[in-house]
């Protein structure tokens, strides 16, 4: 018995190179594949044991699609649903139907150029029915997908291999006495590509231990044999929970206290009453459209220059009124900052010795690999911290070798001397409500499952504390800055560019280099690349930067009173068809965006600072 469509396989090569949207691994920019990995916030609902007739109203009150259909009560039937806002980034077509053959769930997707995500067998009178939520195969959702039915487990293992696929759903049955399964699979490749794991009737016991080495639940089914029927994916420290047990109600209440949205639900029998396992993902992260025009030209400019498949924004604000911001856009999205987080480091160290709790002459360890000692950028492993690997320098050295060089190794000394309980603290009494820092092992991606988080308008925040002089004195802001990159631009620097265009367009071309000889810009930027293929020829990149950008404004007497602004920038999640770290044009032009996303938002800044010259 099979259930089966497939895309030609050189139009899915081609897609997976050419696609705008719709990014992978744990947390995806956008839900086109299934909601699975989506940490977007939407409005979302879960009812059990409903009718059809039900399904349906709930859907037109709640003006809501179906991201999931499960079949509680045959013989009604009854069904579980859970189901989004139809909009934002969740808006899709659809369409979801119930009692169907094989032939005519056939017919359904082929009618409607359609895909499944939810496909839910189920029995009555002997003959195999299926519940079923369909999305268009167009455009963004547009995916290499299989689904089959009464398979075995070994065919399914295989399935995988042959297709070069992933599950996103495994929903067993009991049919002839036996256990078979319905899977829906979509290929593993490109942008949708992820390391992934399965099990069949696992103990809660096995799926404690997988989570803990790592992986994340993202769908289970109740087995016949007692177990669960389990997919998991890599976490990446984002926040999700799972449950079993529990009734419907408690479930969804679980959900709601913990800011999660209910992302896959199964009924089973338990001591006579029907209970609930369920999966939540985080529902708190909010996107925010631009505040203004030269907000949208900027989205729109990085949209088109290399960050059109990936999740971004931007913020940049006078230091002297960071929450009034020039530009700003989806700057209060909590995004993956790689090294650009280390600022914390730079920021609490200084007030050490600003304390006199700390010296930049006092002594500081560092441990390399000793099968590289000279590589700043390895991922820093426990293993290598013994007496033969230290290197010794000096407080002050090792600011600027983990600020100017962005050395992994000696970030990670730094979150030994000060704690990262202690920096955590400090951010929270500055203000920076959407930062997490909790990776002891900076690059090194989201190893053991954890990640850090900063939004765009949290890093400006810090930079405006710092350059106001709020935090630190004169000295040791000066020696803030000088430990990060940057200073004058250079006359090849897309800022003098952008200082030309602006000048000319106010007709004063002829002060535009003058001008931009006396600008200063300091920043601390990060970046990740992961591996988004089998063979790693596509990769993932995470890309941040924040700092400070000073202009020289003048007064209208002609006196030059410098003006700063603080700013951050972020992509994640954007598909780059070539190797991690490979330095292929769509990488280059993909980083380029991190320093000119901050140049284009500058121009209303520029303008006014060249109001008086």
């Amino acid at each position: 018995m099979r259930l089966t469509r497939t895309l030609a396989a050189a139009a899915a090569i081609a897609l997976c190179l050419t696609l705008a949207a719709g990014n992978a691994v744990a947390t995806e920019a956008t839900p086109s594949t299934t909601d699975q990995s989506t940490t977007f916030n939407t409005a979302w609902w879960s009812y059990t044991g409903v009718t059809a007739s039900q399904v349906g109203s709930f859907l037109t009150a709640n003006s809501a699609r179906l991201t999931q259909i499960r079949v509680e009560n045959p013989a009604v039937p009854t069904f579980d649903v859970t189901m989004v806002s139809n909009s934002g980034v969740y808006a899709s077509g659809w369409w979801w139907y119930f009692g169907l053959s094989e032939s005519q769930v056939v017919s359904t997707l082929s009618t409607n150029n359609a895909r499944p995500i939810s496909l839910e067998p189920y029995v009555v009178g002997g003959s195999v029915l299926f519940a079923v939520v369909e999305i268009p195969n167009t455009g963004a959702q547009q995916r290499t997908w299989y689904a089959y039915y009464g398979n075995t487990q070994s065919e399914i293992a295989s399935s995988f291999s042959t297709n070069y696929s992933r599950p996103i759903s495994i929903r067993p049955f009991h049919f002839l006495g036996a256990t078979y399964y319905a899977v829906i699979e979509i290929g593993n490749w490109g942008p949708d590509f992820s390391k992934e794991l399965y099990g069949f009737n696992e103990s809660v016991s096995t799926i404690a231990a997988t989570v803990q080495a790592g992986w994340r639940l993202i769908a289970m089914a109740a087995d016949p044999g007692g177990g669960f029927d389990d997919l998991y994916q890599p976490t990446e420290g984002e926040r999700w929970s799972w449950y079993y047990g529990e009734s419907a109600t408690n479930l969804v209440n679980l959900m709601l206290n913990s800011g999660e949205r209910l992302i896959d639900i199964t009924s089973y029998s338990s001591g006579g009453s029907t209970v609930y396992a369920g999966i939540g993902l985080d529902n708190t992260n909010v996107l925010q459209d631009p505040i203004n025009n030269a907000s949208a030209n900027v989205e729109n400019y990085a949209a088109s220059n290399g960050w059109g498949g990936g999740l971004f924004g931007a913020y940049l604000a006078p230091t002297t009124s960071v929450g009034n911001p020039l530009v700003a856009f989806n700057s209060g999205y909590r995004f993956e900052p790689a090294s650009t987080i280390k600022v914390l480091y730079l920021l609490y160290s200084l007030k050490q010795v600003q304390a006199g709790l700390d010296s930049l002459s006092s002594s500081f360890t560092y441990y390399v690999d000793p099968s590289d000692p000279t590589n700043t950028g390895v991922c820093p492993q426990l293993a290598w911290e013994v007496p033969a690997n230290a290197v010794t320098t000096t407080l002050g050295n090792a600011l600027q070798l983990m600020m100017y060089n962005s050395d992994n190794r000696v970030t990670r000394a730094m979150e030994e001397r000060y704690g990262m309980s202690n920096v955590q603290a400090m951010a929270a009494s500055l203000g920076l409500s959407h930062t997490t820092l909790a990776q002891p092992f900076i690059g090194c991606s989201f190893q053991g499952g954890v990640r850090n988080e900063l939004t765009a308008s949290d890093g400006a925040l810090l930079y405006s504390l710092v350059k106001q002089k709020l935090e630190l004195t004169g000295q040791y802001t000066k020696l803030f800055f000088n430990d990060e990159l940057g200073g004058v631009p250079s006359s090849t620097d897309y800022l003098v560019t952008v200082i030309d265009q602006e000048a000319a367009k106010l007709g004063k071309s002829s002060v535009a280099s003058t001008f931009a000889a006396q600008v200063v810009n300091h920043w601390k930027a990060g970046s990740y690349e992961f591996c988004m293929e089998a063979d790693c020829s596509g990769s993932k990149v995470d890309f941040s930067v924040a700092g400070v950008l000073t202009l020289p404004a003048k007064t209208k007497t002609g006196v030059v009173a410098p003006k700063s602004y603080a700013y951050s920038d972020f992509v994640n999640d954007l598909y780059i068809p070539c190797p991690p770290y490979s330095g292929c044009s769509a990488e280059n032009a993909a980083g380029a965006m991190l320093g000119q996303v901050i140049d284009e938002a500058a121009r209303p800044a520029i303008d006014q600072a060249l109001k008086h010259w």
